[in-house]
């Protein structure tokens, strides 16, 4: 404010994890950009829709290959869990419940590291099943999502008696576990080459 400007920069984001700007968002942009030069007396300088359209295409198809959601599973031993001593239980161990239901751990500075789902709907009393869930392109190596989702599933399968299991209900020894660590770094190590590190700003974006 208050300061004079001989040009303007305007910006589209191009792609999501939904889908790809399209030709018809791009024109839409067009649209309102004259509109506002017009009004002001300036010319746009625009890109060709073609090459917008081959980069949105690109980036989109960047973000399915990377999109990782990477779940491990508690599963009970015994009988089911008591859905609403479970809650009261998680939000004790430091899950936050949303108003939509989802339970989200933090780290320290109030950024989500993972997420937790009961597996049933609100109505049910009981689960035999608890799935932790991490976002990865969403959390930064260095804050360690992995390990701390890891650490959580095996504290819980102690406290509660049950058993780390995968999505196929097969037991997650540590070497398996060892092996998805492995993984989860070198799909930090692609990201980070690519321009685009997990957790950053330009991730959060792109990733939404």
């Amino acid at each position: 404010h208050g300061s004079s400007y001989n040009a303007l920069l305007a910006g589209v984001q191009l792609a999501n994890r939904n889908n790809a700007l399209n030709e018809l968002e791009y024109s839409e942009l067009i649209v309102r950009l004259r509109e506002f030069t017009d009004a002001v007396g300036a010319e746009p300088e625009i890109p060709d829709m073609i090459d917008v359209m081959k980069t949105a295409q690109a980036l989109h198809q960047f973000i399915m290959d990377h999109d990782v959601q990477l779940g491990v599973n508690v599963r009970s031993n015994g009988a089911p869990w008591n859905v609403t001593t479970l809650l009261a239980a998680l939000t004790r161990q430091g899950f936050d419940r949303r108003t939509d239901g989802h339970l989200v751990m933090q780290d320290g500075e109030g950024e989500v590291l993972f997420s937790m789902s009961t597996n049933v709907t609100g109505a049910a009393e009981t689960t035999d099943r608890l799935t932790l869930l991490l976002d990865v392109p969403r959390v930064g190596p260095a804050r360690d999502g992995y390990g701390a989702m890891i650490a959580c599933a095996r504290s819980l399968a102690m406290r509660l008696g049950g058993t780390v299991v995968d999505d196929s209900d097969q037991l997650l020894s540590d070497a398996a576990l060892s092996d998805i660590a492995e993984q989860v770094g070198a799909f930090y190590s692609a990201m980070e080459s690519a321009e685009i590190p997990a957790g950053s700003k330009r991730a959060m974006r792109l990733f939404s």
